[in-house]
């Protein structure tokens, strides 16, 4: 699953070393050198978006290309996606594509009862559909 860099992360909340932080942009990271691999922000991610590094032995997650954003330039997802299915902005400018996309279409996140104000939106998207589907499709 896709990293929501939630507003309100709970896996920041959890880590005892406090190696997972929100930058000021939103992106969530884990520091390399401060995580322990205790994988307590994995327990706690409602979205699954974490997992170890067998090499190293420490969590690690998508970081929307934060070294490419830092250089004004779009994660490699959403540079790359050849139907443009994604859109990456700044959510609080209502001028940006994004900001316009979410004012004139329908959108939803993934899990908002966790309230941790996911920043990933799916433009009209039935979720609840999907739900459905891959719980017919577990067997249950």
């Amino acid at each position: 699953m896709l990293c929501n860099n939630c507003e309100n992360p709970i896996c920041v909340t959890v880590c005892p070393v406090k190696a997972s932080y929100r930058r000021r942009d939103g992106i969530v990271l884990v520091d390399p050198h401060r995580c322990i691999g205790c994988r307590y922000c994995m327990a706690v991610c409602p979205y699954d978006a974490r997992y170890v590094n067998p090499r190293v032995n420490i969590v690690e997650k998508c970081y929307w290309c934060d070294h490419r954003v830092d250089q004004g330039l779009k994660p490699a997802c959403v540079r790359s996606c050849p139907t443009q299915a994604r859109i990456f902005g700044d959510l609080n400018d209502p001028g940006s594509e994004i900001g316009r996309l979410l004012a004139s279409s329908p959108a939803q996140v993934i899990k908002p009862e966790m309230g941790t104000y996911p920043k990933v939106f799916y433009v009209e998207a039935d979720l609840d559909a999907l739900k459905t589907e891959r719980k017919e499709q577990d067997g249950h």
